[in-house]
């Protein structure tokens, strides 16, 4: 299920919960745990030991992960947003506009754009450009003349020694979060669509709302029996003997095909089995 689901596994999954909370015990200086995790352990024969575990973890991914850690700092003060937010001023109104019928739209247009001339120069705005106009400025050294020196600049500053800064919790905890993802497979499950996937999820595993899952496992239906009459409703009896629907699979598969091809083929395979579920019209 892991491997259709692209999850790592619960193993992997549980070494990053440690090394994340390892991580947070030595950012914490007031914390106990932050004592005990420099200290040497005193169960040394003790091997499933939180501490010994997250070192062993900690030494083994020490190449990919910062060497320097900002502490956390707990205060009751004000909160970092609401200092930010104490210079910020509000403006709900445009002086010399009035009523709606007494001045027209381009009149109020006018007065805002003064204001805004007046009190926020443009010279000190900071433009966004969403139309894609400054992407030539930014890729590949760009065509504006006078790039070259920064191009030459930020080259020369990348190959010199890079000095080693102090990395928040949060920055750290998302890098170890990377080393643990499993990467984006290629397979052909992941290059179906979304209902797809989960028709595809739905019969590989046995999950779905067919009679047997819904009779033995949910205890929702008097019987794991199909509607024909012949054998449980399960999806090998649905994708491959169900004499109901044998119009409809000859239809599609036009030569005997296996189950292992019908769940675990490539793309176009996949596609035939799910549009012979949605032609049937049964919910898996």
């Amino acid at each position: 299920m892991e491997d259709i689901t692209n999850i790592p596994p619960l193993g992997k999954r549980r070494e990053c919960k440690a090394i994340v909370q390892a991580t947070k015990y030595q950012c914490s200086q007031d914390h106990p745990m932050n004592t005990r995790l420099k200290q040497l352990s005193s169960g040394r024969l003790k091997r499933s030991s939180f501490t010994l575990e997250t070192r062993a973890l900690q030494r083994k991914h020490q190449e990919a992960l910062p060497k320097y850690i900002e502490p956390i700092v707990f205060t009751m003060n004000n909160t970092p947003c609401e200092e930010k937010l104490g210079n910020v001023t509000i403006q709900t109104s445009v002086p010399l506009i009035t009523t709606k019928d007494e001045q027209t739209s381009n009149v109020k247009k006018t007065l805002t754009m003064s204001m805004l001339e007046e009190q926020y120069p443009s010279e000190t705005w900071v433009r966004v450009y969403t139309d894609e106009s400054a992407i030539n400025a930014t890729t590949n050294g760009g065509a504006v003349w006078g790039n070259e020196q920064p191009d030459r600049l930020a080259k020369y500053g990348a190959e010199q020694q890079q000095e080693e800064n102090p990395v928040c919790f949060t920055e750290m905890k998302t890098i170890i979060k990377s080393l643990f993802n499993t990467p984006q497979q290629q397979d052909s499950y992941h290059q179906l669509t979304r209902s797809e996937q989960t028709t595809i999820f739905r019969l590989r595993t046995g999950h779905n709302r067919l009679n047997q899952h819904l009779h033995k496992v949910m205890k929702v239906v008097p019987s794991p029996m199909c509607p024909c009459g012949e054998a449980e409703q399960d999806t090998a009896h649905l994708l491959q003997s169900c004499n109901l629907h044998q119009a409809l699979r000859d239809k599609i598969w036009h030569s005997v095909t296996s189950l292992e091809e019908k769940l675990y083929g490539p793309v176009d395979s996949l596609q035939k089995t799910t549009r012979f579920v949605e032609e049937t019209g049964i919910q898996v």
